[in-house]
């Protein structure tokens, strides 16, 4: 990956959800997400995991959380809104 890393955990003091939007193609949690939740609208989630495999989660539905460990939550790909993520 050749992307920027984005450390999460100094915006949010280490807890809670953070705000991952509709995604970024650029951005890189570190440490990763552990769990994903979509807050607005459903769809497909697009993620990417630390050994740079990707997978779409399809049909998320609002206020449905998925559990693992995500490196990126993608623009491409991805139809859901409002997603947050916590470390």
């Amino acid at each position: 990956m050749t992307t920027s890393p984005r450390n999460i955990g100094a915006i949010v003091g280490g807890q809670g959800f953070v705000d991952v939007g509709i995604g970024s193609d650029t951005i890189v949690y570190d440490p990763p997400l552990r769990e994903i939740r979509v807050g607005t609208a459903p769809g497909n989630v697009t993620v990417v995991y630390p050994d740079d495999s990707s997978g779409t989660i399809k049909n998320m539905a609002v206020g449905e959380v998925r559990v693992g460990f995500f490196v990126q939550v993608m623009a491409t790909g991805t139809s859901a809104t409002g997603i947050e993520g916590t470390i």
